[in-house]
């Protein structure tokens, strides 16, 4: 055979072969799906058996299939059908009353003491508000998933205020209006399943306060926060104070230190209404060693110039001129002083008595001053010192301030009236003896009368110049004697106003933080 036949001889077998094949997979598909008829009839009665017999089993509760999977609520979507359920039919005007107010939980903290100025009376704070409540018309079931009405899967959310009841708190005190400040109004609110609404805030309150200027620089502020409900009175609304650390975060002020911020609960009775409100104190003092340097310092310092102004020579033409200097300095810088002390009508601080004070003894040192030069300067035609004035000022005011005055010798003085009273006999002689006066005579008397003259214009000198040593030591002593009364009456005064000062702003500080102790 050739090759070709081989080749078709063994096509022909593999073809047969197939077909074999074909037709013994065909068999075993039939026999298959005979058996499997059977098999699924006898499952079908098995399973509509346990399907009749398992909802008698569970107490007739339709359940889910084990096998269907459980698919979880978008959180968007539950949230906005929770919000639609809320707020459908939602009375936003008052609040849900049974028969008993709502319970309105305030707690106030200080965040920031950002200024008081004391001529405008305003106080800036920025302060922390957390306020709750219940609402029963915010409540919702987180608990019973199976009652698909009012079953929610969110614990909270987050509402607008103006989208439901919220209390209407204003500050009394406010006056700028605190409700203009954006996050007042746009602060969110959350809202928990149990009808528990929690509305944190920060404010930045513009207030009035009345500042008590007296003890400036050491004085101490009290100036007070009351929140309460202008529409709603006790029979709707009631607060209540969360106490807390209300000075926990608050940042340091570099001008004055915070004591207390304590609250405190009552009532006001308005048209026939009684309205809760709480009230926070804030109670603060001055940190004075600024204003004790910019201030105060400076006049001690004017003073204790003008009290050396004293140990000028009195011949010296600049003693007078200093103390104009000092005064007019001390005028200047008391009008300086002026824009910073706070205007009060009502009381005059001890500061500006202070300053009063100095001007006054300023004036008072130039005119004694001009007294002193007036009495050191007296000419050779003054009289003599009274015998009380050289008691008082000589004797007495001298040893008491240890000025030296020099004691005249008796001997010395007795000698040069003796040669006075001798000289004038001498030429009173002449006249006297000689009745008949030759030319000789005449030129011996004319020589004395001469020398009489000479003698006596010396003694009138000497008396003169006597007499302008005794008021020369008369000025030396009472310019003393004003010195140190004025260095007794600067450091007394001063002493005095500012230790009155700092006492009156002790003595408030600790009557207020008494009465805050009572009422808590």
């Amino acid at each position: 055979q050739s090759t070709w036949e081989t080749s078709f001889v063994r096509f022909l077998v593999r073809t047969k072969k197939v077909v074999v094949l074909k037709k013994q997979v065909k068999l075993i598909r039939q026999d298959l799906a005979k058996k499997m008829n059977k098999l699924l009839n006898k499952h079908t009665i098995l399973l509509l058996m346990v399907v009749l017999t398992f909802p008698l089993t569970c107490g007739q509760t339709t359940t889910v299939s084990p096998t269907t999977p459980y698919v979880k609520p978008d959180p968007m979507k539950e949230s906005l059908r929770l919000k639609t359920y809320l707020l459908d039919g939602y009375n936003t005007i008052e609040p849900d009353v049974d028969n008993r107010p709502v319970e309105v939980e305030l707690r106030v903290e200080l965040r920031q003491l950002i200024n008081l100025d004391m001529k405008a009376r305003q106080l800036t704070t920025l302060l922390w508000l957390f306020v709750s409540w219940n609402d029963a018309q915010l409540a919702w079931n987180t608990t019973d998933p199976h009652n698909e009405v009012d079953y929610f899967s969110v614990d909270r959310m987050i509402l607008d205020p103006n989208k439901i009841w919220y209390p209407d708190l204003s500050v009394v005190e406010d006056i700028s209006g605190a409700q203009d400040y954006p996050s007042y109004w746009y602060t969110k609110l959350y809202v928990h399943s149990s009808g528990r609404v929690e509305w944190n805030m920060p404010m930045r309150l513009d207030s009035a306060c009345f500042p008590q200027t007296i003890s400036f620089p050491f004085d101490a502020q009290v100036c007070n926060i009351t929140f309460v409900s202008w529409q709603f009175d006790e029979k709707i609304m009631n607060l209540t104070i969360v106490k807390g650390n209300e000075t926990a975060n608050v940042m340091g002020n570099g001008a004055w230190d915070i004591r207390r911020f304590t609250p405190t609960a009552d009532s006001l009775e308005f048209r026939n209404n009684n309205f809760a409100y709480i009230r926070y104190t804030l109670l603060i003092s001055r940190y004075s060693i600024l204003q004790l340097f910019n201030i105060v310092l400076p006049a001690v310092l004017l003073n204790l110039l003008a009290f050396f102004g004293f140990f000028l020579p009195l011949e010296s033409g600049d003693k007078m001129g200093l103390q104009m200097n000092v005064m007019l300095s001390v005028i200047v810088f008391q009008m300086v002083v002026a824009d910073v002390v706070p205007r009060d009508g009502t009381t005059i601080p001890y500061l500006i008595w202070y300053y009063f004070v100095v001007l006054a003894l300023l004036t008072e040192s130039c005119i004694l001053s001009v007294l002193v030069l007036m009495f050191n300067n007296r000419g050779p035609d003054a009289d003599r010192p009274s015998p009380a004035l050289r008691f008082i000022v000589l004797r007495v005011m001298a040893c008491c301030l240890c000025v030296k005055v020099p004691k005249k010798d008796k001997d010395e003085k007795d000698k040069k009236s003796q040669k006075y009273a001798m000289t004038n006999g001498f030429t009173n002689g002449l006249q006297v003896e000689h009745v008949e006066q030759s030319e000789e005579i005449k030129v011996y008397k004319k020589s004395f009368g001469m020398v009489r003259d000479i003698l006596n214009h010396l003694k009138s000198e000497e008396d003169s110049s006597a007499i302008q040593e005794e008021w020369r030591l008369v000025a030396l002593t009472m310019d003393r004697f004003f010195m140190w009364v004025y260095f007794i009456l600067v450091v007394g005064l001063t002493v005095f106003l500012l230790l009155m000062a700092y006492l009156d702003a002790e003595a408030v500080i600790n009557a207020m933080e008494t009465d805050l102790n009572s009422k808590q």
